[in-house]
């Protein structure tokens, strides 16, 4: 009787340190989610401002070509 409640314990504790590692795992999961999203909107914003910079040099280019 004594030696199977140790073995239930022992079983227990098992199961507890499993669901422990899951979690870590899904917060490793998040945390690199967010990193991913972050990446795309920095690459987003810089190709954005790069278009601006087209718009602007073409602006330029058409009013020096505008006969005086």
């Amino acid at each position: 009787m004594k030696r199977n409640a140790t073995q239930r314990n022992a079983t227990q504790r098992n199961a507890t340190q499993r669901n422990a590692t899951q979690r870590n795992a899904t917060q490793r999961n998040a945390t690199q989610r967010n990193a991913t999203q972050r990446n795309a909107t920095q690459r987003n914003a810089t190709q954005r401002n790069a278009t601006q910079r087209n718009a602007t040099q073409r602006n330029a280019t058409q009013r020096n070509n505008m006969p005086v």
